[in-house]
């Protein structure tokens, strides 16, 4: 098992959480104030710079502990579901022709949220038993749908289907895939470890 990115990823999870807590406590208003100290930016954009600088210092030191484990190669392949996602996501909020990042923002973060859940379980599952990548990446289809429906909303000046909506059904897809995929990776965890936990076992009389 391959700990130092099943490790990183639960850093990055715990520091995730905190920017949720922290938007529940004080409103997603606070983000949008300036900090006077440091180039008056918007506290979003510090905490945004903040974590571009974090990700340079260490991923260095991180691809060099994978390295004594894996290649680098092998690493990105089993991440392409993950850099795929993210840049289609991304691209879909920066290019727009709408407002529907403001209207649907739940929806985005529950779609971000339960994809990036799937894509760490992903390498998660690979380290430990070895399955095959390419079976858990249907859900990939979903995002070639809203990377090609944003791209009509530049071509043709309107999106063949309403944002708004895709990005709805894309979150609740998201969940139940999800779903999926929490069972399978356990049953099949639990078939690599010699593990029984989706069976009772029957009392000997």
């Amino acid at each position: 098992m391959n700990l130092p990115i099943i490790n990183a990823a639960a850093e990055g999870t715990i520091s995730v959480a905190v920017v949720f807590a922290a938007t529940a406590y004080y409103g997603c208003d606070m983000w949008l104030q300036k900090l006077p100290w440091f180039f008056n930016y918007q506290i979003n954009q510090f905490v945004m710079l903040m974590f571009i600088i974090s990700v340079i210092i260490t991923m260095p030191a991180v691809f060099l502990k994978i390295k004594k484990f894996t290649s680098i190669a092998s690493l990105l392949k089993q991440l392409r579901y993950f850099f795929f996602f993210n840049t289609v996501i991304l691209y879909s909020i920066l290019f727009t022709q709408t407002n529907v990042i403001q209207d649907h923002v739940r929806a985005y973060m529950y779609t971000v949220g339960f994809t990036m859940s799937k894509a760490v379980g992903v390498v998660a599952l690979n380290h430990v038993s070895n399955q095959n990548l390419p079976e858990y990446l249907n859900s990939i289809y979903i995002y070639i749908i809203i990377l090609l429906n944003t791209i009509s909303g530049q071509i043709f000046g309107k999106t063949i289907i309403d944002e708004g909506c895709l990005i709805q059904f894309a979150a609740i897809i998201s969940f139940l895939i999800h779903i999926h995929f929490l069972y399978n990776m356990a049953r099949q965890i639990s078939e690599a470890l010699n593990i029984k936990i989706f069976q009772i076992n029957s009392t000997n009389k």
